[in-house]
Parts: structure tokens; C-alpha cells; sequence
């Protein structure tokens, strides 16, 4: 999230921002805006596990406070160092760090103050999903207090009237501040018909709300089935907000997070994908495009086959102003493609206004029950396309059938080709291998396995505390998929 002062970025380039901004004396503070220990229906058991890397060449002290919200009491960690371009990781860290028992039920965010720059990031699991022992998820980056907001939106939520089906949503708010803050939140349909208003707060220092959105905090919403709603909110002091999207019936979630404006021009979604997989899996991805601005925009898609090596261009179409526009299974409804082609990559937008851009790439038979499970991926402004940049909490496990593996994901977003090293490192900073990417064409895309022939002294390693830090001779969009070998679910970190 980003102060109304700065320009447009996503979370995981506003942290870089920050980093190559900040002295190595600075103290600086992230927020986890929400963390669990604790136990859920059909037999669920939810761990949060921290990664936390410092890119700097100074150790940095870290102090960690958990704000409980069963006994609202707030628990500081002893402090700790973490030593100079180096990643920690804290695995179900309510327990490893701040002692709690799966008993208590401890949820709530966590603060870390440092005296130097870090990333911040999390995967908040059920250790149990589907009732087997398997691990399911999403990502949840910390994020910057001088990041909080004043107003932003947040697109791509749903509710349903059907508890066994279709999506719920939960709305999250975290006060960073030492000043009482209250938070108004309006509820919209697609095309920007006002569905609920709803006032949270006041929330004090360090306060935290959780809210289903079709709860009583929201009325005119209970009770209503729709995919592609998005609200709007406000607030007298600066806060922190997320969406958690939760399929109601494999209960795997993602995270959606607030942003304020968007720049006109083009973005670009990393990666989206309509084919078959293993163990029955069949993926899709869903689209949503949030036009914020006081004027229709027009907008250009065009997806870049992987399969075929061709660019298809949808026909252009039109977005009204404060409006949200759904694409269920873009590839299909889109482009028209069939599952049997197979077909994957990314998708560029062109846009004469300023849209949010955002999807859920999915397992639509997850744990081969049609179930849905799978992860958030932001849109990214081409202007937020990167030369260098770090990708933490990554993993990799030489049992196909236990821990993670990670794809890297690289999309070259301009003109010229763009070549791309990548180096890949231990969490105390120890070189594991580097790799060459490309030469990556004008809009070409490249999905690579950690553990493959391009990074050798990976394959075969078993690893949860790895990082990536990446160069290149022209701005690229980078992210990694973390993919759960057991369940199959994916959750994505952006660089």
C-alpha cells in the first residue's frame, strides 16, 4: 500500500522502493495485517509462516509484537538480529516466536519494527485441508506503515447465499497508527450500484477488525450471490486493509490487497492459464478490471499463447467509469480458447484509463472433487517493470510428494529482448546456483522450475528458506509460484 503522495505501485515494488529509499539507520515499520494459530471447520488447523529478508549489507534489529485479538493483549518477541543480506524464517510462527498453544486461538497482525529496510511475507495455511494432511493457502505480504491509506479500493470480491458453494469473502483493517481511527466502506456491484455502507472502528492504536462482508456490518449484502463486487473506502486516520477470499468449499483462500489510484496504460497479468493438470487438476483464470477513473476507458487485451507461440487480441471493449468488469476463465470467454489446447501465459491490457487489474488463477478441481484452490496475481503497471529485484520465501523439496516446489516466472514487457540472471540463495545468503534467462523477446514469457537444469546445485536440495535476486538488461515483470506438493495449491510472491 502506498501513501495518496506517491505514485501507483504494488505492494512488492513499493517495498523495493522503500528499501533503495532508506538509510541503514532508519528504523523502519511493517505490519502482518493478520496471522492464526488456531483450529476451523472440517477439521481445519491454520499456522502462519513468516519470511523475513534483509537486502541490506548492515545486520538489522528487529523487534516483533503480536496484537492478540482473543485476549487483546499484545506480546513483544525478545528482539532479534537479522544479519546483512540474509532471510530468516519463522515456520507457524505464533508458536516459534510468541510461545502460544494451538488451544488459545490466537489470531491477529503482527508488527515488526527494524532499524534497518526488510521485506516482509507470510503464507497464512491450513496444515490439514481437505481433512488430509495437506497444505493450502495464500500469501500475505507485510506491509509498510508509510504505506497505509486514507481511501483506496480493493476488486475482485464475491459472496454467496450458498454456504457449500461460490466464495465469502472477510474484510481486514489494521489501525498502524497511535491515533483512533474509523473506517467507512461501501460495497458496490460490478457496474458501481451502491449494494451496502458500513462503518468499522473506532479501531485504537494497533487495532485490528475482522469483518465478513456479508455480516451485519453490511446490510442489503447477506443473503446475495455475486462474483464481482469491489468497495471503496475511507478513513480519518491511515490504515492497512485486505480481503481475504475464501472458496466455500474447499476453504482455500486468497488475499486481496487495498490500493489507492492507477496510472492509464498498460499492464500486464504475469501469467494466467485454461489446461489440464496432474491429479485431475484443471486450471482457470478469473479476470476482474476496476476502472477507478470518472471517464469510460477503453481497453485492449491481448494474450501471448505459450503453447503456440502466438498473440491473440481480443476485441477491444469498453469499462464505465467506476465500474468492475468480470472475466470468468479469461482464456475461454475472452480469447476463445478450449481446455484441450492447453493453453497458457500472459495477458497484456492497454487501457486509455486507469484500471486495477487482478485475477485468481485456480484449480477448479482441487483435491479431484471439484473443489477450487489457487492464488491471487496481481496485474502490473508496465511501468512498475524492474532491472533488479529480490523474490522471497521461496522453497523447494526433493520429495515430489511432500513440501513445496517454486516456478519463476519472468514476462519481458517491452520492446527490446531482455536477458536475465538470476542467483539463488540460501537464507543465511550462501550462493545455491545461478541461472540465465532468455534472451526473452518484445512481450515474451518464461516459466522455469527452481529445481531444473537452469539452477543446478538445486535439484534435489530440500530447502523452505531460499531467496532470488535477479538482474537484467531491460525492465522485466518477475514473480514465483510456491506450490504445495501435496494438495497441489499454489500461492505467488511477487518481486
Amino acid at each position: 500500500m502506498r501513501s495518496l503522495k506517491e505514485p501507483f505501485c504494488f505492494v512488492a515494488t513499493c517495498l523495493t522502493m522503500l528499501l533503495a529509499r532508506a538509510g541503514a539507520a532508519q528504523t523502519v515499520t511493517y505490519v502482518l495485517p493478520s496471522s492464526a494459530y488456531r483450529t476451523g471447520a472440517n477439521s481445519a488447523e491454520y499456522h502462519t509462516d513468516v519470511r523475513l529478508l534483509n537486502q541490506g549489507t548492515s545486520a538489522a534489529t528487529v523487534t516483533a509484537t503480536f496484537y492478540d485479538q482473543v485476549t487483546a493483549t499484545a506480546y513483544p518477541a525478545s528482539p532479534f538480529q537479522l544479519g546483512a543480506r540474509s532471510q530468516v524464517a519463522f515456520d507457524n510462527i505464533l508458536q516459534s516466536l510468541f510461545g502460544k498453544a494451538l488451544g488459545e486461538g490466537a489470531y491477529g497482525p503482527i508488527r515488526f519494527d527494524s532499524t534497518g529496510p526488510i521485506l516482509v511475507a507470510a503464507n497464512v495455511n491450513n496444515v490439514n485441508a481437505c481433512g488430509a494432511g495437506a497444505v493450502s493457502g495464500q500469501w500475505l505480504p507485510g506491509i509498510a506503515v508509510s504505506q497505509a491509506l486514507n481511501a483506496g479500493v480493493i476488486g475482485q470480491l464475491a459472496v454467496s447465499a450458498n454456504t457449500a458453494s461460490g466464495y465469502r469473502t472477510n474484510l481486514v483493517v489494521m489501525n498502524p497508527g497511535s491515533a483512533s481511527a474509523m473506517v467507512t466502506a461501501k460495497v458496490r456491484q460490478g457496474g458501481g450500484t451502491l449494494l451496502s455502507t458500513g462503518t468499522i472502528g473506532p479501531l485504537p492504536a494497533n487495532g485490528f477488525s475482522q469483518v465478513a462482508l456479508d455480516s451485519g456490518t453490511f446490510p442489503g449484502v447477506p443473503g446475495t450471490t455475486d462474483t464481482n463486487l469491489w468497495l471503496e473506502f475511507s478513513s480519518d486516520q491511515p490504515v492497512l486493509a485486505y480481503a481475504t477470499m475464501i472458496n466455500n468449499a474447499s476453504g482455500d483462500p486468497f488475499a486481496v490487497v487495498a490500493s489507492s489510484s492507477a496510472p492509464a496504460g498498460g499492464y500486464i497479468l504475469p501469467s494466467s492459464a485454461y489446461r489440464t493438470g496432474a491429479n485431475s487438476a484443471e486450471y482457470h483464470t478469473d479476470v476482474r478490471l476496476l476502472n477507478q477513473g470518472t471517464s469510460t476507458a477503453a481497453v485492449t487485451a491481448t494474450f501471448y499463447d505459450q503453447v503456440t507461440a502466438t498473440a491473440y487480441s481480443a476485441s477491444p471493449f469498453q469499462i464505465a467509469a467506476g465500474s468492475q468488469v468480470a472475466f470468468d476463465n479469461i482464456l475461454q470467454s475472452l480469447f476463445g480458447k478450449a481446455l484441450g489446447q492447453g493453453a497458457y501465459g500472459p495477458i497484456r491490457f492497454d487501457s486509455t484509463g486507469p484500471i486495477l487489474v487482478a485475477a485468481n488463477v485456480t484449480n477448479v478441481n482441487a483435491c479431484g472433487a471439484g473443489a477450487v484452490s489457487g492464488q491471487w496475481l496481481p496485474g502490473i503497471a508496465v511501468s512498475q517493470a524492474l532491472r533488479a529485484g529480490v523474490i522471497g520465501q521461496l522453497a523447494v523439496s526433493a520429495n515430489a510428494l511432500s513440501g513445496y516446489r517454486t516456478n519463476l516466472v519472468v514476462t519481458n514487457p517491452g520492446s527490446a529482448s531482455a536477458t536475465v540472471t538470476v542467483k539463488v540463495r540460501q537464507g543465511g545468503g550462501t550462493l545455491l546456483s545461478t541461472g540465465t534467462i532468455g534472451p526473452l523477446p518484445a512481450n515474451g514469457f518464461s516459466q522455469v522450475a527452481l529445481d531444473s537444469g537452469t539452477f543446478t546445485g538445486v535439484a534435489g536440495t530440500t530447502d523452505t528458506n531460499l531467496w532470488l535476486e535477479f538482474s537484467s538488461d531491460q525492465p522485466v515483470l518477475a514473480y514465483a509460484t510456491m506450490i504445495n506438493n501435496a494438495s497441489g495449491d499454489p500461492f505467488a510472491v511477487v518481486a
